[in-house]
């Protein structure tokens, strides 16, 4: 029974003496294949990064990194060379194979540089309400991932006649630099009123329709309206759209006459009131002088709006009343 034992112990063992090898056989049999594509975070690009299964010599640098937000694109003569070089199992089969190398980074928006870039601004002297526009829009900054560092403005220049600026931007972490030349603009900035809403022809404009932008002031036009009194209870003359200074000729007093519609006109003096009807011939809001028809003589004179269908004249038109 022992014998037995010892027999199945020894083919237990064999086999699994045999399978670990062939185990080993494939690992060591796997291909090597190309990355064709790549993200990397350090400075160096790694011979692991580019192929697979690279075994001792993976941790081997063959390139530097590009910068931040960058890439880097190796053809297939330098992939080949390399490989050759380090003895790796692999050869390009067309000149179309490549790999493309990608620096992983951080992305520091527009927003938050032209806050630095403002308070700097400040710093030396510009009104804190100003408005800074940077020459590229949409511009970005890309950082190294995982350096550490913080962005600043060095070497800045501002022209306070035309406001235009131009700084150099550094950013800084533990294992290197990168700099940058931004240009732009710092303009005052005035606040105004503005609809909330798209404002319909003829209707009115309430406190509720009222919000506050900050605007350049170099920007505004002569008759922009920058009181929000000047806006609550008037009419539109046409259509306004939201979110843009509002200009004078585009609002009015709401109208009490419209051309056309019937008016009582009144004439009063120390000695005598008179009334009669007219027809006004212009539309017309309160203080308004409009050209109105007598309905008796047919005679056109001049009455100032004083309400809803209602107007008055002077003493010197006192005959045209008649």
């Amino acid at each position: 029974m022992k014998q037995f034992s010892f027999i199945l112990f020894a083919a237990s063992m064999a086999v699994l003496l045999f399978t670990s090898g062939n185990s080993l056989a494939a690992a060591k049999s796997e291909p090597t294949t190309l990355n064709s594509h790549v993200m990397v975070s350090g400075e160096v690009v790694l011979l692991g990064d580019i192929f697979t299964n690279a075994g001792e010599k993976s941790s081997q640098a063959v390139a530097y990194a590009p910068n931040a937000g960058q890439k880097a694109v190796f053809d297939a003569p330098w992939l080949g060379r390399v490989a050759k070089a380090f003895n790796i199992n692999w050869a390009p089969t067309s000149g179309l194979e490549r790999t493309i190398v990608e620096r992983n980074s951080e992305i520091i928006e527009t927003s938050e540089i032209k806050s630095i870039l403002t308070q700097r601004l400040i710093e030396d002297g510009v009104d804190p309400s100003s408005k800074v526009t940077l020459s590229n829009k949409s511009m970005r900054l890309y950082a190294p991932v995982g350096l550490g560092g913080e962005l600043r403005v060095e070497d800045i220049s501002h022209d306070r006649v035309s406001g235009r600026f131009s700084a150099k931007l550094l950013w800084k972490g533990e294992n290197g630099s990168q700099q940058v030349r931004v240009s732009g603009r710092v303009d005052a900035v005035t606040e105004i009123p503005v609809l909330s809403r798209r404002i319909l022809r003829g209707d009115n404009i309430t406190k509720r329709d009222i919000r506050w932008i900050k605007v350049r002031s170099i920007s505004l036009q002569r008759d922009a309206i920058i009181d929000h009194a000047d806006l609550i209870g008037m009419t539109a003359k046409r259509t306004i759209a939201a979110n843009h200074p509002v200009r004078t000729s585009e609002i009015r007093r709401p109208l009490m006459v419209e051309k056309g519609s019937s008016v009582t006109i009144k004439l009063t003096t120390k000695l005598m009131r008179l009334t009669t009807k007219g027809r006004a011939l212009e539309h017309g809001s309160r203080g308004d002088i409009i050209r109105v028809s007598n309905s008796q003589t047919n005679t056109v004179i001049e009455a100032e709006i004083t309400g809803p269908g209602t107007a008055r004249v002077n003493s010197s038109v006192n005959l045209a009343m008649k």
